[in-house]
């Protein structure tokens, strides 16, 4: 039994050194040939080697052999083609912190949910949760007093918040270390609202500056940790704190003031490092604050929260104009920094019409402070043109004319809608095509529809053409405006040679105002002359019973004959230009108006003149109309003579 267990530990002996001799042998074959095989003049640069010549293969035993492969060789890749290669073959870098951030712009996969990001973000929240729930646990059941209960919420928030720097400057950008931070930020905004609105510990004032150093401290490791998330938690809770302040009797002056200071920070930030999300959630928070602020003011008179709403329409402005000067391209409007320049129009006028109400002397108020609205933005559209940047320049010249337009309103005959929403259209039709944007010309439209709405139910309305006891004058300057924003709605209606890309419904509706600019033209054209025949029919019957002696409805049936007659040199009119232009579109607008003027003359003129006074409106209208058919039957014949002598010489 012994001499056969030596025997076969001798022969594993004997296996084992053969094993090691042929590793041996293999090894030096290895090593050996590569000087041979490799290119005979490779270039440094390479980063991908040539294909070996020959494979090695194992058998059954264990042994390796060589083997050629002639057939079974790959042709060797291009010089250009090997660095892509080789860049394809590496392994990807680390991303950065801010690439470990969920994007907006894509979905959120399963893995953002259950990986180390969605539990690390989880454990924050469940944490700021846990200092929340500790103070509403220690109130109800009276554990331990306000002042332990406060410190203990802020010696949380604090190491919370240092374990999340510890973690980052240790290990490097991890999903924990930006959650902790984010908890122990909004964990020292909830300690701080307990302790100013449940304990009554801090004034005001001291709180705003508390939440000013926390929004400091969160705003530097943004910055420096490059996290929109961080800077969204530092800078927008902060200005949640006046608002939450609003259970100790409402928003005041100074705390929508310090959430106007943050929000310049914010914007200054969001510009800098193309924070978008920042910008807007910082927009909305500050505009619920000062439209609060502006609604229930004590006084109507309040130079505290007119300098507020002044301050914040600044800084609106300011915003819209860094925004395009550092984040828009270099030809056209950035749809941002429209979007913040036409909102911080809007609310300066919207804050001067509920907070100023009375008159000065002579000038009402509200239009003086529009006028200095005017000034600044005509101010900003000097510059912008002076600079070379015609895009802004016209755009805040466009609000400049708007804002003149309401304050001469307000200035000379009060509030008066159609006036503004007329200027509102001409306005938004001449930025449409200035700036190549169709989102201008449909709110364009949308004025100009509301603009007619409002005068021919209130101002303007037609029966005041027909009616005695009216005064016609008072509706032909609600005409007249009308008229004019149908006509640069219908001059401005042209298509642009670049395309439109808009995505959903308004690339819809985009693409169908694009194709029908020519039929969109003829309409507001039409428009725009209606409401000048109007106006012009008013000043008629204006102008006869202002002139004309006599009874009252002897001036009324007088006017009246003028008006049919005015109707009808309209129409001739324009068949005359319909013949000039050959224009069969033209034509058609005349022979269209010479049937509305023979309505007129048949319902109105022949039941409601005398006998004398109707025989002179159908006069008048019929010999309008067979001098038209006339001219059209001449002037047509001399034209296709004149264009068959023109080929017959050519």
């Amino acid at each position: 039994m012994r001499d056969e267990l030596v025997e076969r530990l001798d022969s594993a002996e004997r296996q084992l050194r053969a094993l090691q001799s042929e590793v041996a042998e293999l090894r030096r074959l290895a090593v050996s040939p590569e000087p041979e095989a490799a290119a005979p003049a490779p270039t440094p640069e390479a980063l991908v080697p040539p294909p070996p010549t020959t494979r090695w293969w194992q058998d059954e035993r264990g042994r390796w052999h060589e083997r050629l492969h002639w057939e079974e060789q790959e042709p060797e890749p291009e010089p250009e083609e090997a660095p892509v290669a080789a860049a394809a073959a590496q392994p990807e870098r680390e991303p950065s912190v801010w690439q470990r951030e969920i994007r907006l712009d894509r979905e959120i996969q399963l893995d953002d949910l259950l990986g180390a990001k969605g539990l690390a973000w989880a454990g924050g929240v469940v944490t700021l949760l846990g200092v929340v729930f500790f103070f509403v646990l220690a109130v109800n059941r009276g554990w331990i007093g306000p002042g332990m209960r406060v410190g203990l919420g802020a010696a949380a928030s604090f190491i919370v918040f240092a374990a999340g720097v510890w973690v980052k400057r240790r290990y490097g950008a991890l999903y924990a270390a930006f959650s902790a931070v984010g908890a122990g930020l909004a964990g020292g905004y909830a300690t701080l609202l307990a302790a100013t609105a449940l304990y009554d510990f801090l004034p005001e004032a001291g709180a705003l500056a508390v939440a000013a150093g926390i929004a400091a401290v969160g705003l530097a490791l943004a910055l420096a940790w490059e996290s929109e998330t961080l800077a969204s938690i530092g800078l927008i809770g902060a200005m949640f704190v006046p608002a939450t302040l609003v259970l100790e009797g409402g928003l005041t002056t100074i705390g929508t003031a310090f959430a106007a200071v943050v929000f310049g920070a914010a914007a200054a930030v969001a510009i800098r490092q193309d924070w978008r999300g920042l910008l807007a959630v910082g927009v909305g928070v500050s505009l619920l604050q000062i439209i609060g602020l502006a609604a229930y003011a004590d006084s109507v008179l309040s130079w505290p929260v007119i300098a507020v709403a002044a301050a914040l329409w600044l800084l609106y402005l300011g915003a819209g104009v860094g925004w395009q000067l550092y984040r828009g391209a270099a030809e056209g409007l950035d749809r941002i920094a429209t979007s913040l320049t036409m909102l911080s129009a809007s609310l300066a006028v919207l804050a001067t019409v509920r907070l100023f109400e009375g008159s000065w002397g002579r000038f009402d108020r509200e239009g003086v402070a529009m006028a200095a609205i005017a000034a600044v933005e005509g101010a900003a559209a000097a510059f912008f043109r002076r600079d070379g940047r015609r895009d802004l320049a016209a755009l805040h010249g466009g609000i400049a004319l708007a804002v003149v337009a309401i304050a001469a309103a307000d200035l000379l005959s009060g509030a008066n809608l159609t006036y503004v929403w007329a200027a509102e259209a001409a306005l938004l039709g001449w930025l449409s095509w200035r700036a190549r944007e169709r989102s201008f010309q449909l709110a364009s439209l949308a004025y100009l529809v509301l603009a007619a709405a409002h005068a021919l139910m209130f101002e303007a309305r037609p029966d005041r053409l027909f009616e005695v006891g009216e005064h016609p004058a008072r509706a032909i300057p609600s005409a007249v405006a009308l008229g004019i924003a149908a006509f640069a709605c219908a001059w401005f209606a042209r298509r642009f040679d670049e395309p439109q890309e808009h995505a959903g419904l308004l690339g819809q509706i985009v693409a169908v105002l694009e194709e029908g600019q020519r039929e969109l033209r003829i309409a507001t054209g039409c428009a725009a002359a209606m409401a000048g025949i109007y106006a012009l029919s008013l000043g008629i019957l204006a102008v006869v019973a202002d002139s004309v002696g006599g009874d009252l409805e002897r001036r009324f049936e007088l006017g009246h004959i003028g008006v049919s007659a005015a109707w009808g040199l309209v129409g001739l009119a324009a068949a005359l230009v319909a013949l000039r232009r050959r224009s069969d579109t033209v034509l058609v607008a005349a022979a269209a108006w010479f049937g509305v003027a023979l309505v007129k003359v048949f319902v109105f003129d022949g039941a409601e003149l005398s006998d004398n006074h109707r025989s002179f409106s159908f006069l008048a209208v019929g010999a309008c109309l067979l001098l038209a058919g006339y001219l059209v039957q001449l002037l047509d014949e001399r034209l296709v003579r004149l264009n068959g002598l023109v080929v017959v010489a050519s």
